[in-house]
């Protein structure tokens, strides 16, 4: 079981119940380095002052595209690691903007609500089975 403490997160959800939920959720999987957002731009600002290993966002944000911030990120546009991990968040999954965004660059997508359990478990296949992502 892969040890999570030392990870750090990068949570960004504008929806305050979901990010709540979500930031207990990763507490409880045994994740303690963890910075919150609510915006595309936290998720830049967040990269830039300090590259997380992990990021943690929603699919939908009001001020625009996610798709847009996760071509940024693969491209060396914001932060200095395009191979970051991604995960989005979504009440559905298998949405559109979800599928979207696992087009332009997320690893994976997460339903939420989730429990620790699920996502120890989507992380720890994500680690053991990750290939590089092709620029």
């Amino acid at each position: 079981m892969a040890e999570f403490d030392q990870i750090e997160v990068l949570l960004v959800d504008p929806n305050p119940k979901i990010r709540e939920h979500v930031e207990t959720v990763v507490r409880e999987a045994g994740f303690s380095k963890l910075r919150l957002g609510t915006t595309l731009e936290d998720i830049k600002n967040g990269i830039d002052e300090a590259t997380p290993d992990f990021l943690l966002c929603g699919a939908d944000f009001p001020e625009g595209d996610i798709c847009e911030t996760l071509v940024m990120l693969r491209h060396g546009v914001v932060g200095d690691n395009p191979f970051l991990s991604i995960a989005i968040l979504s009440r559905d999954a298998g949405s559109q903007k979800a599928l979207d965004a696992l087009e332009w660059g997320a690893d994976f997508a997460l339903g939420v609500p989730t429990n620790a359990n699920e996502l120890r478990q989507h992380m720890e296949t994500h680690f053991e089975t990750r290939h590089p992502f092709i620029v």
